[in-house]
């Protein structure tokens, strides 16, 4: 028990978590929170947290009338609100779900399938099965510009839940629920639906999320094609209406450019038309929004805001008293203070 509940033991485990929420917050890909290392030190620090919490309620007891019993309780309550916020850190790194999707207006997804995320980390003992029952489909997106810079932007989203469906309105910073998972708006961009064919004979008809990245000149919407039967690179790069405020998708054009051994070949396509691409036909049919979304489920952080609740009340009950006192000691008027009652007072603010 002494070697478990060992302040040296405390001090190298905190250590070893802060050294990996620092590696997990710069390096977030490799799911360092819902590795195992992670969760054996978060382990290894409850069972120590617990065994300090346990030796301090024992030499509370035989301790008692040194010290005022609300000091007492106030430590073992304040240890175990540490005790709720490493539980929940465990429920966390254990049955957390953490995945992104992302839909152009019109499409849907299967969150029930892990082939319909883009991204899906799950905590250690999550079930295969364990997967969102829901289905998505995005029905409509609204951005809103100011000066042709976005200033906020939500989304209309249709989720089936088994044999009913709701619609959730999504919002930066204000999430949408549904059966227990977190629905949290994260980027867009803007999706041209595109049909190719080679030699006059059909590619492909889709339309193609393109990725957005800053520029000095503002945002660029840019991305490449694959396509069965494609040899050469295929770049498109969308140029979005700059004078709807609203940021309507109805008017713009892209450009086209094909990479191949032999050089580049560059076309400009307005909205409805065509053009010939070395030997590709590149026809721009239509203009969409596309949007991510951020899906997360975390039964740990409910007890981590319990713990933290249950930390501040334990801190209050811990040293408040211990602080009257103090002020009671160094306030009193008339006459020496004994040293009998010095060393009490001291003894209780270093116990």
């Amino acid at each position: 028990m002494h070697r478990l509940s060992s302040t040296r033991l405390a001090v190298f485990l905190v250590a070893a978590l802060v050294l990996l929420v620092l590696l997990g917050a710069l390096m977030p890909r490799f799911g360092v929170f819902s590795s195992i290392p992670f969760s054996i030190v978060l382990l290894a620090l409850t069972l120590n947290l617990l065994a300090c919490t346990v030796s301090r309620l024992l030499e509370g007891w035989r301790e008692q009338g040194r010290r005022p019993p609300v000091v007492l309780w106030g430590s073992v309550v304040l240890h175990t609100g540490l005790l709720f916020i490493l539980a929940g850190g465990l429920l966390t790194a254990a049955f957390h779900l953490d995945g992104t999707v992302a839909m152009t207006v019109g499409q849907s997804v299967d969150l029930s399938k892990e082939s319909g995320f883009l991204r899906l980390q799950r905590g250690l003992l999550s079930a295969p099965g364990s997967l969102p029952p829901l289905t998505m489909k995005l029905e409509s997106f609204e951005p809103r510009f100011t000066r042709g810079s976005p200033v906020a932007f939500d989304s209309i989203v249709l989720l089936g839940l088994g044999r009913g469906r709701v619609r959730r309105r999504v919002e930066v910073n204000r999430p949408a629920g549904a059966q227990g998972y977190a629905i949290t708006q994260a980027e867009y961009g803007y999706s041209p639906r595109i049909a190719l064919e080679l030699d006059g004979r059909p590619l492909g008809d889709a339309f193609v999320a393109l990725r957005s990245r800053r520029a000095p000149s503002g945002p660029v919407y840019e991305d490449f094609v694959t396509a069965p039967g494609l040899e050469d690179r295929l770049i498109l790069r969308v140029f979005p209406s700059e004078g709807k405020a609203s940021g309507g998708t109805e008017a713009g054009f892209l450009t086209a450019r094909l990479e191949s051994g032999g050089g580049r070949t560059q076309r400009r396509i307005e909205m409805g038309g065509s053009a010939r691409v070395g030997r590709l036909t590149v026809r721009f049919v239509e203009l969409r929004y596309w949007s991510a979304y951020r899906i997360r489920s975390d039964a740990g952080l409910p007890v981590v805001y319990a713990g933290f609740i249950v930390c501040l009340l334990g801190a209050i009950l811990r040293y408040l008293p211990l602080h009257g006192g103090l002020l009671r000691l160094s306030c009193c008027g008339g006459g020496a203070v004994s040293r009998e009652r010095a060393e009490a007072a001291a003894e209780e603010m270093t116990g």
